[in-house]
C-alpha cells in the first residue's frame, strides 16, 4: 500500500485539486459501502478484500484533512469532533453524489430511510463502542445537530432519517 502524507496546505481548493479531492471523497465512501455490502453478504475472503480496499481509500482521503479541505473547514467551523466529521461527509455524501445514493440503497433493508444511525454503523463498520458514538454525536444537543447542520426527520432514532442541510451539502462538495 502506498504511504499517503497530508498534502500541503495552498489555501481553497481549485481546478485539479478540487477534483482529486471530490473523487478520493467520493472512493472512500463508495468502499465503506463494499465493506457493509461484503460484511452482510461475503465470505471472509470477500470481506478481506474489502476492509483491504476501504483501508486504502480511507488512507488517501486522510491526505485531505487540512483546514482549506470542504469538510474540515465545515466542521472547524462548526466546533465537530473527527468522528462528526466523518458523520456528516457520510449524511451529505447521497446529496452530493448521485452514485452514492444508489450504493447506499443496496446497503439498507426494506423501506428505511435513505441515511439513518444503523447505516452509518453500517459504512463505519462499527462495533458497540463506536455505535454509541455515532448515538452520541447525533444527539439533538450535540453540535452536528444542535447547529442544524444534520437534519433528523420524524420517527424513533435509530431508523430516524437523517440528512444535511442542502447549505452544508453544497460547501463540502464545493459548489456553495
Amino acid at each position: 500500500m502506498e504511504d499517503f502524507h497530508p498534502l500541503p496546505s495552498t489555501g481553497p481548493l481549485t481546478g485539479h485539486e478540487l477534483v482529486q479531492y471530490q473523487l478520493d471523497a467520493r472512493r472512500w465512501i463508495e468502499s465503506t459501502c463494499a465493506l457493509a455490502l461484503a460484511s452482510r453478504h461475503g465470505n471472509a475472503e470477500r470481506i478481506a478484500e474489502a476492509r483491504r480496499q476501504e483501508r486504502g481509500y480511507a488512507a488517501r482521503f486522510s491526505r485531505w484533512e487540512r483546514p482549506e479541505a470542504p469538510h474540515a473547514e465545515v466542521a472547524r467551523e462548526l466546533g465537530l469532533t473527527p468522528m462528526a466529521r466523518t458523520l456528516l461527509l457520510l449524511i451529505a455524501a447521497p446529496q452530493v453524489w448521485g452514485e452514492i445514493a444508489a450504493a447506499y440503497v443496496s446497503c439498507i433493508e426494506g423501506t428505511r430511510p435513505l441515511v439513518d444511525e444503523l447505516l452509518l454503523g453500517r459504512l463505519l463498520d462499527a462495533n458497540i463502542v463506536l455505535r454509541t458514538t455515532i448515538a452520541y454525536e447525533l444527539d439533538h444537543t450535540a453540535p452536528l445537530v444542535a447547529s442544524g447542520a444534520v437534519l433528523i426527520g420524524r420517527g424513533v432514532r435509530p431508523y430516524a432519517s437523517l440528512a444535511a442541510r442542502t447549505s452544508i451539502a453544497k460547501r463540502i462538495s464545493a459548489t456553495r
